[in-house]
């Protein structure tokens, strides 16, 4: 039995402990259906619980998406509670429904209905808040990851919830990072609803992990950059520099897990950035987002901040380097 989107459902009568009372407290249809994970799971071959049919998928909205994965939630719990650690073919297809929930954020840019801006950006918050949900679940059960670090090229069924989830948050970041507009808009949307609530939600032992994976699978992306110029890399490095900024500054100062990544791609972006320019200018380009860009005159990023009651917008440089001249061959 899949989540219905019919929104008169009594699932979506026990999504809300304040207006459901009791049976939003209790919660028996949606335990009865989704609080068994062997059950769930069992059912995984054929159609489980959580599979939804693909032409719903595609058109549900943020009241659907929000019920769908809060019953997701209860599954995921219910498999930790039950020492279920890894692979779970019901739980990755419908992690996977609920990272697909955010693939229309370029819609924003153009979009000019209020109704179809709301719903989007409702559907954002509601894929964020289950990612920050899931990871408080690993911390209450005290999971501990299968293995810190993973090859990016290797994307065996033998992932943990963590690998999950890092590649969960990484998929948002890069649905929020093609997003085209005004500075204030993209900040908004990649900054405001998107990093801020991943990087500011509060330290635990398992953010930190999912965070250390997240921050792995953003550098590995951009590190592609140097080896093949390409235009999917482009805008996570844009997202990266324009919610950064393009100041290393005290560790003190950085959000959650945010500091190690903001050095890393400073000094990436100072060492290879002007030979990108002289590779492929197109692609360097789509590299700045915002309110960056590039000062070729001065070999220079410029980072240009709100002007209000100043008489003159704040500005922030990185000074970049010229590509190394590699050394003839010998025949």
């Amino acid at each position: 039995m899949s989540p219905s989107p019919n929104e008169d459902s009594i699932l979506y009568y026990e999504d809300d402990r304040y207006y459901s009372s009791f049976f939003g407290y209790v919660r028996p249809f949606t335990e009865a259906i989704y609080g068994d994970f062997q059950l769930v799971e069992s059912l995984a071959g054929d159609k489980s619980p959580l599979d939804v049919d693909l032409d719903l998928r595609l058109a549900l909205n943020a009241r659907q998406l929000e019920a769908y994965a809060r019953v997701t939630l209860v599954t995921f719990e219910s498999a930790l509670r039950n020492g279920h650690c890894m692979h779970s073919s019901a739980l990755f297809r419908a992690f996977n429904l609920i990272e697909s929930a955010s693939g229309d954020l370029y819609k924003l840019s153009s979009t000019r209905s209020q109704t179809v801006s709301n719903d989007i950006r409702r559907r954002l918050s509601c894929v964020v808040d289950f990612v920050n949900a899931a990871i408080g679940i690993l911390e209450k059960h005290g999971i501990k990851p299968a293995t810190l670090r993973r090859r990016r090229q290797n994307h065996d069924r033998q992932e943990d919830y963590y690998d999950l989830l890092a590649n969960l948050m990484f998929k948002v970041v890069f649905s929020a990072s093609v997003m085209e507009g005004e500075g204030h808009k993209n900040w908004d949307i990649q900054h405001n609803a998107v990093w801020s609530r991943f990087f500011c939600f509060g330290g635990s032992r398992a953010r930190s992990i999912v965070l250390f994976k997240l921050r792995r699978l953003l550098y590995d992306e951009i590190l592609l950059l140097e080896r093949a110029p390409n235009f999917h890399s482009a805008p996570i490095l844009g997202l990266c520099l324009n919610v950064m900024g393009l100041e290393v500054g005290d560790k003190r100062d950085h959000t959650w897990g945010e500091y190690q990544l903001r050095k890393a791609v400073l000094s990436w972006v100072r060492r290879n950035y002007l030979g990108l320019v002289k590779k492929q200018y197109k692609v360097a380009k789509a590299c700045l987002v915002g309110t960056i860009t590039f000062d070729a005159e001065r070999s220079r990023l410029v980072k240009t901040y709100i002007e209000g009651l100043r008489l003159e917008a704040p500005k922030v440089y990185l000074e970049l380097s010229e590509p190394a001249v590699e050394a003839p061959k010998m025949l």
